[in-house]
């Protein structure tokens, strides 16, 4: 648990970094572009005069370059940066509990068609956040599972997202989940925990007035052979 909280530390940080970054940028960029416009605006009045000194329109047109050069490399470090996020967005989505799995691919497929670097920087921030708050606290969620050749509802509920567990609502088939580094694995059938634990962990997740103390298995073993999201 201690390398997940600091796995997630990491990853904030990481985050916070790029933010802070874009923010510091953006000031900059915004008022390159301006420069750049008031530049083109002026040298558009000199050519408009047909001045007869060409000292002024080389002047005005190395201005104009010296800027579109700046311009280009701050935009050339962002896009390095977005790059390098977008590599490690795409190989943890497969490590996280299928609903959030689900959300970071609606995200991603935003991401590739997002015009600017601004829009990127913000989807990519806003993956972070949805993970940072999935993992701060216990999320309940309905799917279909397949068992025995038959396809059933189940109630899950993930402990951040490390771990998840999953119960039909007649008891007959649950299991438990956790984060490996080819994927999320579910366990069908666990001995270590009851259906009937779980289906009480669920009415007083819907109930918080009758919450009581449970125990739930965790296996940290397996997360510490398997990796994942640690």
């Amino acid at each position: 648990m201690e390398k997940l909280v600091l796995h997630w530390l990491q990853l904030e940080q990481q985050a916070n970094a790029i933010e802070q970054k874009w923010r510091e940028q953006k000031p900059v960029l915004q008022q390159q572009v301006e420069l750049l416009q008031r530049e083109k605006q002026q040298l558009q009045q000199l050519l408009n005069q047909d001045l007869s000194s060409q000292d002024d329109v080389t002047h005005q047109r190395e201005l104009l370059i010296a800027q579109q050069e700046l311009l280009e490399k701050n935009q050339s470090s962002l896009q390095s940066a977005l790059e390098k996020n977008h590599l490690q967005l795409t190989s943890l989505q497969e490590q996280f509990p299928p609903p959030l799995q689900e959300k970071w691919q609606a995200d991603l497929l935003a991401y590739a068609d997002a015009a600017s670097n601004n829009e990127k920087l913000e989807l990519q921030l806003a993956m972070f956040n949805s993970a940072a708050n999935f993992n701060r606290r216990i999320a309940v969620h309905k799917a279909r599972m397949w068992f025995d050749g038959e396809e059933r509802e189940v109630n899950q509920f993930f402990l951040g997202v490390a771990f998840g567990y999953y119960v039909t609502v007649d008891g007959a088939y649950w299991g438990k989940g956790y984060s490996r580094f080819d994927g999320w694995t579910w366990q069908s059938q666990p001995t270590s925990i009851s259906p009937e634990t779980l289906l009480s962990v669920l009415a007083m997740l819907d109930n918080p007035r009758s919450a009581n103390w449970v125990q739930l298995p965790i296996d940290t073993k397996a997360l510490q052979e398997y990796g994942g999201v640690n």
